[in-house]
């Protein structure tokens, strides 16, 4: 099964220029979310502790250096 490949809804909503316009200007968040709803998988283990260690890092950034103001 090929993500890339638009989903019924998707070619039906899209079929009108103004639809393919709409579409063109959304196509990033497409391209990201697709996979995520047409084959949803369960995160590991490994990838939840990638996101705490992430927000941790970002915490840690934020509370070094502060809110950034002009």
């Amino acid at each position: 099964m090929d993500t890339d490949l638009p989903t019924y809804l998707e070619a039906k909503l899209f079929c009108n220029t103004f639809g393919k316009l709409c579409w063109v200007i959304l196509q990033p968040f497409f391209y990201a979310l697709r996979p995520v709803i047409t084959y949803p998988k369960t995160p590991t283990n490994l990838e939840i502790i990638n996101v705490i260690v992430q927000l941790a890092f970002d915490a840690l950034v934020y509370y070094l250096c502060g809110e950034y103001s002009a």
